[in-house]
């Protein structure tokens, strides 16, 4: 008995070898972007509503004359495997646009579905919004029935998925990289894995500055020119089942076994001889 004992446990040893479990680490980039304006000068769309689906930035922060500007973003998460463990976030945005001043800026978690829509801001106001746009009021703009935000200018959760302190970009520096991370970033993340059709993406709100000042800022877009300076998600995680992994048997471990399993052999044959000598 304790020699089968000593076979089962070379063979459970040799055979635990191949099956482990591994974190992994996926680097995601946005499915739908965009900025939304508090400003209602864009005819001669209905209520002069203004939109930037498909700009090279995302801005954010308030501005003197044209109102505060916000960003959206989202990212398709269904490649991480349904019930694996989240264990960090970090998304990673890059400063194209801003005055030199800091400011904080916060990502916070969106709680309604919403459209990236075709329009192209450039500068100023925004552009008229276009069917698909979304908008300070729209979730999706010119649709039938209509899809206002419960609350203008988007819904989102109270709670800071995270923050930075953005300064500006000053000549001859043309961009600057920020990574926002933090446990609620992982968190909403977790979430998203758990529950994906709650995945709505972040909302970037910048500072709203006292009466004429302009903290207006804007991050690269996922059409931004320079592809190292698009958007990008970063997530580390653990499946929730082991990940099968062919790794070769070490030669210690193949001796072993063959002489364990030999040597019950030679014992069965002595024992069986016995045996028959005294019938």
């Amino acid at each position: 008995m304790k020699h089968f004992n000593r076979v089962w446990l070379t063979i459970t040893l040799c055979g635990a070898l191949s099956v482990r479990a591994l974190a992994d680490t996926q680097t995601f980039a946005p499915i739908a972007d965009a900025t939304i304006f508090n400003f209602f000068g864009c005819p001669p769309a209905p209520n002069g509503e203004c939109g930037s689906g498909l700009g090279d930035r995302l801005y954010f922060g308030d501005t003197v004359s044209f109102g505060e500007r916000r960003g959206l973003l989202r990212f398709d998460l269904t490649s991480i495997p349904a019930g694996s463990t989240i264990t960090a976030a970090t998304l990673s945005l890059t400063l194209v646009r801003a005055r030199a001043d800091n400011s904080t800026v916060s990502v916070r978690r969106l709680l309604q579905p919403w459209s990236e829509g075709p329009s192209i801001f450039t500068r100023g106001s925004g552009v008229p919004a276009l069917p698909g746009d979304v908008t300070w009021l729209t979730r999706t703009f010119a649709t039938t029935p209509a899809q206002p935000w419960i609350t203008p200018g988007g819904d989102f959760v109270p709670t800071i998925s995270s923050s930075q302190v953005v300064g500006g970009v000053v000549f001859p520096v043309l961009s600057v990289p920020y990574a926002f991370v933090g446990t609620q970033l992982a968190v909403d993340v977790q979430n998203w894995v758990n529950q994906p059709s709650t995945n709505y993406g972040w909302i970037i709100l910048g500072s709203v500055g006292a009466s004429g000042q302009s903290v207006a800022k804007a991050f690269a877009s996922r059409e931004h020119l320079v592809p190292s300076e698009r958007p990008s998600l970063t997530v580390t995680f653990t499946p929730t089942a082991p990940i099968s992994e062919d790794i070769p048997i070490p030669a210690w471990a193949l001796g072993a076994l063959g002489a364990a399993l030999a040597a019950a052999q030679a014992r069965n044959r002595s024992a069986r001889r016995q045996r028959l000598s005294h019938e």
